[in-house]
């Protein structure tokens, strides 16, 4: 396998494949609270790309309350053959969102300002279907705060999470765009799509050996992985996320910035994406320092800020100690 080629020669990746999806309707936005908006997505059983690629969904909409679920699938590991924290932003960055979107009034945008994510237990391939729980703490003229419970199918706590979102400005829109909004509501329905979404799929990609581990230390499996010595993860023929620099104390990691990892508004990444990015950078950067025969470090709490929206090409993110 060449360096940076995820996938058998001639093998489209994933996140080249035309995406599947659909984007929350601009006149549903402006007409209906935040609240409705959310029952509708719920009714209506679609949602945008991250939703067809993760298998990310709603499964309840109340006022100041939402869950979602993922399922635990092996496309999700990494060369220690779990699923790491970082993956876990994915999940809950819906719900704490949603959670807030729950109290606001139509045509009002937010965005993810902070995450907090403290872990309580690994996630293993066998954990089954993830449910995360979100429940609204306080809404403002500017800011929303909410919390998440991250259980496994046993229904064991596996993380609890908080997030602070920026409340926008509500957007000012002409009566008569209204109007014809509430005349004309979109009517969608899911297509016969040609083959199983992706997280359905077999997997491609390599867990790394206890022997590997054993014998090689944090830096060299990372710096392996970079060569292309060792062979690719799940995680990364899965969306493309791959290490491309480490030295001792830092990593550097980078994802294509693909529109299968994007919200519910079209042409911008979401933001849980972007958190996993950043965690998995942080976690390089601790590998980078582990000897061998040590797989992993277990983190019990971890924070990123996000400071602007993301929409085009590959994002890099560089991990130090």
């Amino acid at each position: 396998m060449n360096r940076g080629q995820f996938g058998p020669s001639g093998e489209t990746p994933i996140w080249q494949e035309p995406v599947r999806g659909f984007y929350t309707d601009p006149g549903q936005f402006v007409t209906l609270s935040g609240l409705d908006l959310l029952r509708s997505v719920l009714e209506g059983g679609l949602g945008p790309p991250i939703r067809y690629l993760f298998g990310l969904g709603p499964t309840s909409v109340e006022p100041g309350g939402v869950t979602f679920t993922m399922p635990v699938t092996d496309w999700l590991l990494f060369p220690q053959g779990v699923v790491s924290g970082a993956t876990l932003s994915i999940l809950v960055d819906a719900p704490l969102g949603c959670a807030v979107q729950t109290a606001l009034p139509p045509a009002t945008p937010f965005t993810t300002a902070e995450i907090s994510l403290r872990f309580l237990r690994t996630v293993a391939p066998q954990s089954g279907m993830l449910t995360a729980k979100g429940r609204l703490i306080h809404a403002g003229q500017t800011t929303g705060v909410s919390l998440v419970e991250v259980t496994d199918e046993a229904g064991r706590l596996v993380a609890v999470t908080s997030t602070r979102c920026a409340i926008l400005p509500r957007v000012e829109v002409p009566w008569e765009v209204v109007e014809q909004a509430l005349k004309n509501p979109p009517w969608l329905r899911e297509p016969d799509w040609p083959s199983p979404h992706p997280y359905e799929r077999p997997v491609a990609g390599e867990v790394l050996t206890q022997k590997i581990w054993d014998h090689t230390d944090g830096l060299g499996v990372l710096q392996s992985l970079i060569a292309g010595d060792l062979p690719a993860p799940p995680i990364a023929h899965f969306c493309g996320i791959a290490p491309v620099d480490a030295e001792t104390g830092t990593a550097t990691w980078k994802m294509p910035a693909s529109e299968w990892l994007c919200a519910p508004v079209q042409g911008r990444l979401y933001g849980g994406a972007i958190a996993m990015l950043a965690g998995t950078a942080i976690d390089g950067a601790v590998q980078t320092t582990l000897p061998a025969g040590t797989l992993s470090v277990r983190w019990t709490s971890r924070c990123i800020s996000c400071v602007r929206f993301h929409r085009t090409g590959v994002i890099w993110w560089r991990g130090e100690l």
